[in-house]
């Protein structure tokens, strides 16, 4: 089980391909990193490889780069990888499907997210996504859209940054409970905001 971080934060803006590559080669490059095996890793390089020379020549065909990125996550199954992928800054997707005017390219985000949804949802890629993201993915998702990625990610947990009042009252209702008085100015300092 190979689990993995990616920051999408670069891709704003940039193409739908683009974006596949860049998910594609941050994970080959982890797995590079981890020392794989030569064998698996250039069989791993091939889609990768594809969605490059796709680039390259400019004559982008979105659904042969969808099938080629979902070649990947196969290929990863059936060298016994599996891939537990953080997609961070997930929202950073979105501006490739806003037009000049900020109207949303509904078909080009449920296309988009329902190959992250066969990947995540079929078994036979035996890969798991976490996305962290600013919105909730109800959010970012077209209204009626078939291929919803909320539907096979499960409740979503909320975090969210805590101003200084809030640790302050935290400390605050903590300290009725510290009768001995362990909670030292030290313990405070660690959790600052």
């Amino acid at each position: 089980i190979f689990p993995l971080f990616l920051d999408l934060n670069p891709v704003k803006g940039w193409s739908v391909a683009q974006i596949y590559f860049f998910i594609l080669n941050g994970i080959w490059e982890e797995l590079e990193a981890r020392e794989v095996g030569e064998g698996i890793l250039s069989y791993l390089k091939e889609p990768l490889a594809e969605i490059k020379q796709n680039l390259q020549d400019g004559n982008v065909d979105v659904s042969l780069i969808v099938t080629t990125f979902q070649n990947f996550f196969l290929r990863c199954q059936r060298r016994g990888i599996s891939l537990r992928i953080v997609l961070d800054e997930y929202d950073s997707v979105m501006p490739t499907f806003l037009s000049s005017n900020g109207i949303l390219d509904t078909v080009g985000l449920n296309a988009f997210n329902a190959a992250m949804r066969s990947i995540i949802d079929d078994d036979k890629y035996d890969t798991r996504m976490l996305f962290i993201t600013r919105n909730r993915l109800s959010e970012m998702e077209p209204k009626g859209v078939s291929s919803r990625l909320t539907g096979v990610c499960g409740v979503p947990l909320m975090i969210k940054p805590f101003s200084q009042n809030d640790v302050n009252e935290y400390w605050a209702r903590l300290s009725k409970f510290d009768t001995e008085g362990l909670i030292t100015d030290l313990h405070k300092e660690k959790i600052a905001y």
